[in-house]
């Protein structure tokens, strides 16, 4: 118990603690423009050009009501699932043993890109909890056989369906390697546990939980039904953009893991050898053709973003987690020990320089198009003249074409157009632009307004700041 809540207060603290350092990311702008409608308006309607399901909206939602609107907010509801995806892992012990599961809550809560995306808020976190959650549940029904178990894992398996279009391909990964699995104890002459036969009406409550739960987030509480219909559309937009957006070659996930997660690698390797080479446990090479599954199928799809890799990593973890078990029964604790604090370490080492010092350095792999840090002192900035203008009624005109997460930061401020049409920009208290449409600007606006200066937005993308003079009247 005391090693488990160590883990636990380790995982909490490299997620919670000063959860708001960095910028928001683009993609973090822009869930949190449809958590502000949502919180404002009580308006959120799943739309299939989102790609992403409505889980993170909703439970954002209570937050949000009890400590405002803000970074805080929005990013502890993602450092929660990111921690409970660590406690999660310690509910496979039946399956991986007491020891297995605690160096699998140990690596996962130390790992760089596990508590590095759990400090942004986007969709990662709830779909890796809700993965985990359909596999502790599966483990508990194998032995139990229970109603409980089986309306658990369809609980979490209508929560994955509803957070992300890829939930498709774990559910087809995590029924592969269940089938794998089969095939390889029947190779090796393992004799099989049976699953436990459900009964129908188990059976019934289970897929009725499922469809619920399903259609409650989609259609926003039976509000737009039309979400239903939109949530298969998905499917097609998602296959869409698989081939066409972020293309890297094969191998990307390789290096991106290799880089960020070495001491995950050797471990999870070394526990892929042990777990294929034990004929007694054969039931473990489920998770080996889960992580195999999971690389394969990343590595096939063009399209690929560093949170991907989250996927990956889960189930490499467990791995491990079961490669620590088995060689620590055969080599002694001495042996181990050292190996899995020096593990340990080396993630807890990246994870620690990753999300507070270099959370914004485009050279490290899971530093994705980034928001630059000086990015913070243009919304100062804006917030500053603002306060000397008309507060939050100060007209601020957006003319550039890159702008995310900017909106987010500007929220407060109702009279804030976002334009292509340049000549408008002369209406507005403050000007903002991208530096290539200076020259334009400066002519449009002329002496009457002042450029404040240029600042990063990401890489291969700053903006300009203009003021109207104080001496000028609006």
């Amino acid at each position: 118990m005391v090693a488990l809540a160590a883990v636990l207060l380790l995982a909490g603290g490299l997620r919670f603690f000063a959860v708001s350092l960095g910028p928001f990311h683009h993609d973090e702008g822009v869930n949190g423009f449809f958590e502000t409608g949502l919180y404002r308006h009580g308006d959120y309607r799943y739309d299939p050009h989102n790609y992403h399901g409505p889980t993170l909206y909703f439970a954002a939602l209570p937050s949000t009501l009890l400590l405002g609107l803000d970074e805080n907010a929005l990013r502890a509801v993602t450092a929660f699932f990111g921690l409970l995806t660590v406690w999660l892992a310690t509910r496979l012990h039946p399956w991986i043993g007491r020891v297995g599961a605690l160096t699998t809550a140990l690596l996962l809560a130390v790992s760089p890109g596990m508590v590095y995306f759990s400090r942004y808020f986007i969709h990662e976190m709830l779909l890796i909890a809700a993965t985990l959650g359909i596999v502790v549940a599966a483990c508990r029904f194998r032995t139990t056989g229970t109603r409980a178990t089986l309306l658990e894992g369809a609980f979490w398996a209508a929560w994955l369906v509803a957070t992300k279009e890829t939930a498709s391909a774990t559910l087809v990964v995590l029924i592969l390697a269940a089938l794998c699995q089969a095939a390889w104890c029947r190779l090796r002459g393992v004799p099989r546990r049976p699953w436990p036969r459900p009964r129908i009406a188990d059976v019934a409550w289970a897929l009725g939980l499922f469809t619920s739960v399903t259609a409650l987030l989609y259609t926003s509480f039976f509000t737009h039904m039309r979400g239903i219909v939109d949530a298969v559309r998905a499917l097609a937009f998602w296959s869409s953009t698989g081939v066409k957006a972020h293309v890297h070659p094969w191998s990307t996930y390789f290096k991106w893991l290799w880089k960020e997660e070495p001491a995950l690698i050797v471990l999870g390797a070394a526990g892929m050898i042990v777990i294929l080479s034990l004929r007694s446990r054969s039931s473990r090479s489920a998770l080996v053709f889960w992580t195999l599954g999971m690389l394969a199928a990343y590595s096939i799809v063009p399209y690929k973003t560093p949170w991907l890799t989250l996927n990956i990593v889960l189930p490499l973890a467990c791995c491990a987690g079961v490669g620590v078990d088995e060689l620590a029964h055969r080599l002694g604790w001495l042996v181990m020990v050292p190996v899995v604090t020096l593990a340990a370490s080396i993630a807890l080492g990246q994870a620690i320089d990753l999300s507070f010092r270099r959370y914004d350095d485009e050279t490290l792999p899971y530093v994705y198009a980034h928001t630059r840090r000086g990015f913070l002192e243009l919304v100062r900035l804006i917030d500053e003249r603002a306060a000397q203008a008309q507060g939050d009624q100060t007209k601020i005109t957006v003319v550039a074409t890159e702008h995310w997460p900017l909106p987010w930061y500007l929220r407060r401020f109702p009279r804030t157009p976002f334009t292509n049409d340049i000549a408008s920009a002369r209406d507005g208290e403050l000007v903002v632009g991208n530096p290539s449409q200076d020259d334009e600007l400066q002519r449009i606006l002329g002496p009457q307004f002042e450029r404040l200066g240029q600042f990063p937005l990401r890489p291969g993308a700053e903006l300009v700041l203009y003021a109207r003079r104080h001496s000028a009247t609006p």
